[in-house]
């Protein structure tokens, strides 16, 4: 079993000041690894107080180098906790990052992990932040490739919504449009479609008054869509494969007609 570092002791016995005193005196002192570990350690505390929070996320800005791989290697770094910033609600934190992360991007060229940046605000974000005020704007990601990221662009394109239920109903629509419903089934070890995860999204968007005729024959368009992709790798070339794909076509079949 690892022993506790240091500032994992201060932290659990909730020493803070002790623990803020630490993290100040590794300033300049730190690479990525040892730097993101501090405010892994940090962010998972829940009584962490926002000082100190604030001091370890400083101290990891300052670790920052203004070169391309310098820069493109901090924020793969910083990508790995920003999921801890956003459940934390440290959204000022979030758009200074942001700032730096697509400033360095533009003037460096090297946009290493920035995407995951942007898909976090398609993931997190509430219906009423606005994405520009993040720097998620279109002279910001001229570099991303947007087209291939299409529910984010959505999302950017359509934030700030003017209610919850506006936002609902896009995020309905968006998952019924794309056919997201596919689920990784360990008995077959296959992904299978989810047609009661498909029901529900129809039913609330039943519920928020939205028409929903259009999604009428959208369960048997999933399960044909999964059908054919299974029933192409009925001729692989591995032989586990083939044998997980006659039994996935079996049951799929098996749906079609219930």
């Amino acid at each position: 079993m690892r022993e506790k570092s240091t500032l994992e002791k201060f932290v659990e016995n909730k020493e803070f000041e002790l623990a803020k005193a630490f993290i100040e005196r590794q300033r300049g002192n730190v690479n990525y690894d040892y730097g993101e570990s501090m405010v892994f350690t940090i962010m998972r505390c829940e009584d962490s107080p926002q000082d100190l929070i604030d001091t370890v996320l400083d101290v990891f800005l300052g670790i920052r180098q203004n070169y391309p791989r310098a820069h493109g290697s901090w924020v793969h770094s910083l990508s790995h906790f920003t999921e801890y910033l956003w459940q934390k609600g440290q959204f000022d934190w979030i758009k200074k990052f942001n700032d730096v992360a697509f400033k360095g991007a533009l003037e460096l060229k090297n946009s290493n992990c920035c995407d995951r940046l942007i898909i976090d605000f398609g993931r997190y974000a509430e219906w009423y932040q606005d994405p520009a005020e993040f720097h998620l704007t279109m002279d910001n990601l001229v570099w991303m490739d947007l087209g291939y990221y299409g529910e984010v662009k959505s999302r950017i394109k359509n934030s700030p919504f003017e209610t919850e239920e506006a936002f609902k109903i896009w995020q309905c629509q968006g998952k019924l449009e794309v056919k997201k419903f596919d689920q990784w089934n360990d008995e077959y070890r296959w992904y299978l479609p989810d047609i009661d995860e498909l029901r529900k999204t129809v039913q609330q968007l039943a519920d928020l008054g939205q028409d929903v005729t259009p999604y009428a024959d959208l369960e048997k368009e999933v399960i044909e869509d999964s059908l054919k992709k299974a029933e192409k790798e009925l001729t692989s070339e591995y032989d586990d494969v083939r044998e997980r794909a006659v039994k996935v076509v079996k049951y799929l079949k098996n749906m079609m007609t219930k």
